[in-house]
């Protein structure tokens, strides 16, 4: 005893503060707190004593060494090659970090349950702790612990043992790294909370590895610190059933993993990713107000996919709104309720006091689609109490669509016709001239017509839009002897037409109240008239009717070219004018 005594006491003589690579074994007794190097650099460590001797008691006290880089970007690496430890009157712990009394426990074996394994710091440090509280004269067989420290570069591989909150708004999470298999007695917990821009949204886990033994344990608590408790517990995760491939959505955009594992088997651990949706909601949310107006989406009760509904009593409600025109649908995923302690109901309109849809409380299950009157739905849940029983049921989650014909918010586009352009530049018509016709004397007495009681009036110009006529080339004819039958004018009781006084300014002719009709260029056929000879007159295709006293710019018409035409003597039948 005295001469391992005096070992030990050598040993503790050639410690530094901080270890270079090249001493071969320091005990974690002696002075010095930190093994520190860079890459390449690696070292022993063990309980102290020879691996032919037995290790020594450390009367209660603990004693620790922290194995840190001395460079970024670089993690510390932990072997142990041996184990062999009587009873449990020792204990030997790896932690994360540079604390000896950290919380993050990579691993923790007590009597001769160590094991061989490999420990790789996701935060860059371990600090390994060893204490013996007595000696044994049957722990003389046994030859304490003894493990190589060594660095390695940073991968993107994480731990759940790790320091410090996850925040990104996606990444991986392993049970450890390193090594195939989760060590001994592992106990940590690490929160992965989303960034401000994720608010409103929930996390979801893709579970890609899951190989676990006996008394393994992945627990989700709805935490925003890495603190625990049972209130806040949502699922706890073990072998049975397989994680592998499936998704557990939790009901806000954090959670804290708890990772423990026992003292009798290794398994390969787990494996996830996370990332954040924001089409998926919990009915109880603080984060999401207002009416949920997304075209399609999920809602669930207070827990997550796989767990219970809570632990909490209370009552909550979202509404669902579709754009007017629509209507709600709503169809289930889930439903599992203990009991009669908790009712999910859905009402017509934006509260609980529209026409209810449907309620549903108790064990009984729901695959039926449901729908809205209304453009709006809502959706209400309320726990009433909670009981040990309901720890099996996982609650309700429903999907949502809006069905019907959306009513456009806007009028349709009007259909936009654009004018002719206007010509910039108007010249004046030039008229046709008339070749002047003598007529023949009449064989009945003249026909004396009423004056008219309106004097010649200088018609104004009226304004009209341009337009522009085909040009039309009369060939000239001759026009055979015609005899008309008497007629007898009816007085009109519309506008005056043709042979009715002109309004418009005199011309060379006798004054004719005309009023401008729409009609094509024509040659009228003569009229009898007491015998005169006409003078010539400008003939113009006649425009558009339009009301008086306005402004007329010049139209652009095509000149109409009329030939002359010889008109052959007519004897016109006796014609009675009736006076208007």
């Amino acid at each position: 005893m005295f001469a391992r005594g005096m070992m030990f006491a050598s040993l503790s003589m050639l410690v530094a503060v901080t270890i270079p690579s090249c001493v071969d074994a320091v005990g974690i007794c002696d002075s010095g707190t930190t093994l520190s190097g860079v890459l390449g650099s690696t070292g022993i460590l063990s309980d102290g004593s020879i691996s032919t001797s037995t290790y020594v008691s450390t009367g209660g006290a603990i004693c620790a060494k922290t194995i840190t880089p001395s460079t970024s970007n670089t993690r510390a690496v932990f072997t142990l090659s041996r184990y062999n430890v009587y009873g449990s009157y020792a204990a030997f712990k790896i932690l994360e970090g540079t604390s000896p009394t950290g919380t993050q426990q990579l691993a923790y074996f007590t009597g001769s349950s160590g094991t061989t394994s490999r420990f790789v710091s996701s935060s860059g440090s371990l600090t390994i702790t060893w204490s013996v509280s007595r000696s044994s004269s049957s722990s003389s067989s046994y030859r304490g612990w003894e493990g190589t420290w060594s660095f390695v570069t940073v991968n993107s591989s994480i731990s759940v043992c790790g320091m410090g909150s996850l925040t990104g708004m996606t990444g991986t999470l392993e049970s450890q790294v390193g090594s195939t298999f989760y060590p001994y007695r592992v106990s940590c917990t690490r929160l992965i909370r989303g960034p401000a821009s994720s608010s409103g949204s929930v996390l979801q886990l893709q579970f890609t590895r899951w190989g676990f033994g006996s008394s393994a344990y992945l627990r989700l608590y709805n935490s925003f610190s890495s603190t625990t408790s049972s209130s806040t517990l949502l699922v706890t995760l073990d072998s049975s059933p397989s994680m592998l491939g499936r998704t557990e959505v939790v009901p806000n955009n954090y959670v804290t993993l708890g990772w423990t594992t026992s003292s009798s088997l290794e398994s390969t651990g787990w494996a996830l990713s996370w990332s954040y949706v924001n089409t998926t909601v919990n009915v109880c949310s603080t984060q999401v107000t207002g009416a949920l107006t997304w075209d399609s989406g999920t809602m669930m009760d207070h827990g997550s996919t796989s767990g219970t509904y809570g632990t909490t009593t209370g009552t909550c409600s979202k509404t669902i709104t579709a754009p007017a025109g629509q209507r709600v649908q709503i169809t289930f995923q889930r439903y599992r309720v203990y009991s009669s302690s908790a009712t999910m109901g859905l009402y017509d309109g934006t509260s609980s006091s529209g026409n209810r849809i449907g309620q549903f409380r108790g064990s009984r299950g729901t695959s039926a689609v449901y729908a809205s009157e209304s453009s709006s739905m809502t959706v209400t849940w309320q726990v009433t109490y909670v009981s040990s029983s309901s720890s099996s049921y996982t609650g309700w989650e429903i999907d949502w669509t809006f069905t019907g014909t959306r009513t456009p918010t806007t009028a349709p586009p009007a259909v936009s016709v654009s004018p002719s352009p206007l010509p910039t530049t108007v010249s004046p018509v030039s008229a046709p001239t008339a070749v002047p016709t003598t007529r023949m004397p009449s064989t009945q007495p003249p026909v004396t017509l009423p004056p008219s009681s309106l004097a010649p009036t200088t018609g104004t110009p009226t304004t009209q839009p341009p337009r522009t006529s085909a040009p039309i080339t009369l060939s000239p004819a001759t026009r055979p002897p015609t005899t008309l039958s008497p007629t007898t004018r009816v007085p009109s009781t519309q506008p005056p037409t043709t042979a009715t006084p002109s309004t418009a300014a005199p011309t060379a002719a006798a004054p004719v109240s005309a009023s401008p009709t729409t009609q094509s260029p024509h040659t009228a056929s003569p009229s009898t008239v007491p015998p005169t000879t006409l003078l010539p007159v400008t003939v113009t295709a006649s425009p558009p009717t339009l009301p008086r006293s306005t402004t007329t710019a010049p139209i652009t018409e095509t000149t109409i070219t009329t030939a002359p035409t010889t008109t052959q003597p007519t004897t016109p039948a006796p014609t009675t004018d009736v006076p208007t």
